[in-house]
């Protein structure tokens, strides 16, 4: 009787695993390297990752898995590298990545420090990547003021945010949007 055909299972994801390739056997059971999203490789069996035994390295139990700054870490790599996350065609499938240090929390951390109370993560170049010289902590009006969807719009002589020439102008965005429909203000770049 010749032996089973591993499953190839290369390239999916169990819980924070993601199996990067085949690794051998243990006990004759096949075997995969896995990277956890912490950024740990282990050889896990297949079989435990199917029946969903084996999830994480267990990278919860340092204690910051339940934190907000790892929260916004980990929301921050799968927009950029799940393809099933519901993100992910705004961000990985756009180009937008993590750089290779911001893959291990700790680097995260030593770059950003603790999450301000009331704050987000922010790319500051909303087309850049989430890297330490692109990403700040930022309050949610600096992020609305901060997203691709924004027009700009020239009014005398200088650029600005639609809302903001609505305000100058003391007219309601409403009202000014429909002045930008109807030609009367001029949308820039």
């Amino acid at each position: 009787m010749r032996g089973r055909v591993a499953i190839d299972i290369a390239g999916q994801r169990f819980g924070q695993w993601t199996v990067m390739g085949r690794d051998g056997a243990i006990a004759g059971a096949a075997a995969w390297l896995c990277r956890c999203d912490c950024g740990t490789e282990r050889t896990v069996k297949g079989g435990r990752l199917r029946a969903g035994h084996s999830t994480s390295c267990g990278c919860g139990k340092h204690g910051r898995s339940r934190t907000r700054l790892w929260g916004a870490w980990w929301q921050m790599r799968q927009r950029c590298t799940n393809p099933n996350d519901a993100s992910y065609p705004n961000y990985g499938g756009r180009g937008i990545f993590v750089c290779e240090r911001w893959l291990d929390f700790e680097n995260f951390l030593a770059d950003m420090g603790e999450r301000p109370e009331g704050m987000s993560l922010d790319r500051v170049d909303n087309d850049g990547p989430y890297s330490p010289a692109n990403c700040r902590w930022a309050t949610r009006t600096e992020q609305s003021r901060n997203t691709r969807r924004n027009r700009y719009v020239e009014v005398k002589g200088k650029r600005m945010l639609l809302a903001d020439a609505a305000r100058l102008l003391g007219i309601s965005g409403g009202h000014a949007t429909y002045r930008l429909q109807r030609g009367q203000l001029k949308e820039v770049a």
